[in-house]
């Protein structure tokens, strides 16, 4: 059976032999807390539902270390240290898992480092890391992408992303058109039901490039008028993960349809931490 290995930043903590390796782990495959509140209204029990947002997530990790001589754990330590303690800048943490699955998180060491010494040859830390984002993410990007033609509405399943867990918000999203007033919907079952529309025109073979993960809107072919634009989710698009067995899936809609007309999705699945 293979190892799960763990890097940060590209320094990898689990080369094992003896030398360095986790001992215990908790809350690198915890859900974190969701953001949000129920409303509770006059006249009227109980309370009314609001969905929620994905908080912040947190693991820590137990590891220990050691050297062949004092200067040399001592040395191993600073490495240790020269790895994790960034406060300037967010820690690209990275999982390649039993299967060979890639993910990664951009994380901050919180609440120090305080090690516990075992003998003079051996180290003992327990570390503790905030993840901002409250996601992990693969570290392949997929593509999915309608086949071209004037039928409306598109209806486009994202095999490749049925490993996610997390709501996909950070997708990138091609129009081709031509196409009128061109809308998308998460069609994931149970999904997000989150829209975005442009009520204007892509012209034959133009494009309208949707990026979720900056808020950014371009066109390949001509400029968007940006007033035009219409989403309805705190990215420009959010995909929901699939219920067990499931597949998500985008819905392009609109008028015009032709020969080029096509949508594709572009990005990493996503994970909750």
């Amino acid at each position: 059976m293979a190892r799960e290995r763990i890097t940060f930043d590209g320094w990898e903590l689990t080369i094992g032999q003896g030398v360095r390796d986790w001992e215990v782990r908790d809350g690198m495959d915890e859900v974190s807390g969701f953001l949000g509140d129920n409303h509770q209204i006059g006249g009227r029990g109980a309370e009314v539902w609001r969905p929620k947002r994905i908080g912040a997530g947190r693991f820590e990790v137990g590891l220990w270390l050691g050297g062949s001589s004092v200067s040399d754990a001592q040395a191993r330590y600073r490495d240790l240290v020269r790895a994790v303690a960034r406060p300037w800048a967010l820690i690209r943490v990275q999982r390649t898992m039993a299967d060979g699955t890639v993910i990664f998180c951009d994380a901050e060491l919180v609440g120090g480092i305080k090690p516990n010494h075992i003998g003079q040859l051996g180290y003992r830390a327990s570390l503790t890391f905030n993840v901002p984002s409250g996601v992990w993410l693969s570290y392949d990007s997929f593509m999915a992408v309608t086949p071209a033609g004037a039928t409306l509405p598109k209806t486009l399943s994202m095999p490749e992303h049925k490993i996610a867990t997390a709501p996909m918000q950070m997708l990138m999203y091609t129009i081709t058109g031509p196409i009128t007033n061109p809308k998308l919907s998460d069609a994931t079952s149970g999904g997000t039901g989150d829209t975005f529309m442009y009520k204007g025109t892509v012209t034959s073979g133009n494009q309208l490039v949707i990026r979720a993960n900056d808020w950014s809107v371009t066109g390949v072919g001509f400029a968007p008028n940006l007033g035009l634009l219409f989403p309805t989710g705190d990215r420009l698009m959010t995909v929901a993960p699939p219920r067990p067995g499931g597949v998500p899936a985008v819905k392009l809609e609109g008028t015009g349809g032709g020969a080029l007309t096509k949508l594709q999705v572009d990005g990493r699945a996503a994970f909750l931490c």
